[in-house]
């Protein structure tokens, strides 16, 4: 892997953790760029009706029903 996906990667980890401990009560979502069959991963956090299921290594997004 190049350099610089490695420094692209600890910079979205770093963000993202940042995110996480600021957001409070609140909830997030981070997609981004990954060598998998879809070409993206999904991160998430907090309590949302939708969140990331895997599928038979498929990510897709799942709803809650109405609460």
């Amino acid at each position: 892997m190049p350099a610089d996906f490695h420094l692209v990667s600890k910079f979205r980890d770093l963000f993202w953790e940042k995110v996480e401990r600021e957001a409070g009560d609140g909830s997030g979502v981070l997609l981004f760029s990954a060598r998998n069959e879809q070409g993206f991963a999904v991160r998430a956090f907090g309590d949302r009706r939708r969140f990331p299921a895997d599928f038979e290594g498929l990510t897709l997004i799942q709803q809650f029903p109405d609460r």
